[in-house]
């Protein structure tokens, strides 16, 4: 997706992305949902464009200030959607080798940053890099109103029910007419075994 094709479906789905964001906040219970971790059932079921509107109508229309965080190993690509550079990015700042300031970028959307996955190489989620990783959200979530996370398909990595835990909520996202029921009640499940919260679901290609 080129940058002008991402401001095209924004603009055409301004109103489900602020719905969404409404039922988010109404979801939370009360309680502060800052920090939300994006996440498909399967691979190629539009979570990297549900986290990216998410963010961009957090940004632009709620006026709030946020982080959008690439956290695909498998397929970082937001670098490209917002015509920006792959690094320093996340790998980077994990490895030591750039500084917050230097691995989170500032797009041409209002009040809107992305945080690409980086270049340096990708390494195994082990226990060490999980607790960095979860260091590094919460220091974003002292700078920015919000931190959404973008991450890989939770039946193709252990990411997503690593960080679970880390962040304050989990959206899923699944594609309608292919993703069963059990499969969704499945993810929910080892999610919340996981020591995570899930905000709730997004259905993709739904018929109107």
């Amino acid at each position: 997706m080129a940058k002008t094709e991402l401001e095209t479906f924004l603009r055409k789905n301004r109103d489900r992305f602020a719905t969404i964001q409404g039922n988010l906040l109404s979801a939370s219970g009360g309680i502060a949902v800052r920090t939300i971790l994006v996440a498909g059932c399967r691979p190629r079921q539009g979570a990297s464009v549900v986290a990216t509107c998410l963010a961009c109508a957090l940004s632009s229309e709620g006026g709030a200030r946020t982080v959008l965080l690439d956290a695909c190993a498998q397929a970082p690509r937001l670098h490209d959607w917002f015509a920006l550079s792959d690094g320093p990015g996340l790998s980077d700042l994990l490895d030591g080798s750039a500084s917050m300031e230097q691995a989170v970028h500032l797009t041409s959307f209002p009040n809107l940053w992305l945080l690409p996955h980086g270049t340096a190489p990708a390494q195994p989620m082990h226990a060490a890099r999980r607790s960095a990783l979860a260091r590094q959200i919460e220091a974003l979530a002292e700078r920015y109103e919000y931190v959404v996370i973008d991450t890989d398909a939770l039946s193709s990595a252990s990411s997503v029910t690593l960080l679970a835990p880390h962040v304050h909520g989990v959206l899923l996202v699944v594609q309608a007419a292919t993703t069963r029921r059990l499969e969704v009640a499945d993810a929910r499940t080892r999610i919340e075994q996981a020591g995570g919260r899930v905000l709730g679901t997004v259905m993709n290609k739904a018929r109107a």
